[in-house]
This record gives structure tokens, sequence and C-alpha cells, in this order.
């Protein structure tokens, strides 16, 4: 059982992360960039945290309209 620090910092990575691949759309090489961290990681982190890389790459963009 992981203990409260821990889940702490799991959740706050997986947000950090979120909103990263939602920036980038998916692309870890860009994302790996950003955050300064080797692709392998930024990899291997998503495993840990059970994010799902390819939604990103698949969403549509946000287009907004102008008033």
């Amino acid at each position: 059982m992981q203990s409260e620090y821990q889940q702490r910092l799991d959740l706050f990575n997986r947000n950090l992360l979120n909103s990263f691949l939602d920036r980038h759309r998916g692309n870890i090489s860009h994302v790996s960039e950003e955050l300064g961290l080797r692709r392998l990681a930024v990899y291997r982190m998503c495993k840990k945290l059970h994010i799902d890389i390819n939604v990103f790459r698949n969403r549509k963009p946000i287009r907004f309209s102008s008033i």
C-alpha cells in the first residue's frame, strides 16, 4: 500500500503529465523537451501512472469562434 505522500506525488505527476500531453497532443518529444526529461522517462511515467498517450494523440484541436 502506498503512503499518503506517494499518492499525492502520483496525483501531482499525473495532472502535470496530462496537462503537457494535452498541450502537445500526445507528442512525447515535445513533452520531454519542455519538462527537461528524456523521452523514455516520460514513457515510463505514463506507464506507471496508467496514462494512455493515444487518448491525447487522437484528440481534435479545440477551435474557438471569433465573436
